[in-house]
């Protein structure tokens, strides 16, 4: 099984504080727990972050806590610095960037980001939570 990053642990922690500091009859309380529930949180990568000797044309693979909305993966919502071109595969809760062309170049370190309010799940649900993980090519 994969490890769960620091990050994802905390935000998996918050969320259940704030999820059951909520008051029950409060309608914005109750619309707070449907976003902590509901939106994705990422639980994994490959690589880990700051991996080293990542081979050139390695996929780089996300998983979410839910399934996600294929549509809204874009190299916006899942982008690297410095920018690289490549195709994004969604299958549920996995996504995977596989670079085009000669790949990542080696020796350069990249920083994958993937914004709040970007790629959302297939319930409609965005993710709240910035993430970001670097490593560095082979």
């Amino acid at each position: 099984m994969k490890n769960l990053s620091i990050l994802s642990v905390a935000a998996i922690i918050a969320a259940s504080v704030i999820l059951f500091s909520c008051d029950e009859t409060s309608s914005s309380d109750n619309s707070t727990k449907s976003l902590l529930l509901y939106s994705p949180l990422v639980l994994s990568t490959t690589p880990v972050n700051g991996a080293i000797d990542v081979a050139d044309i390695s996929s780089i693979v996300v998983t979410f806590s839910q399934t996600i909305n294929q549509t809204t993966v874009t190299a916006t919502t899942f982008g690297f610095f410095p920018a690289i071109s490549g195709t994004y595969i969604t299958i549920g809760p996995v996504v995977s960037f596989t670079p085009s062309g000669l790949g990542f170049i080696p020796g350069l370190t990249y920083i994958v980001s993937i914004p709040a309010g970007g790629i959302a799940s297939t319930n409609g649900y965005p993710v709240v939570l910035q993430y970001q993980f670097s490593f560095t090519a082979q």
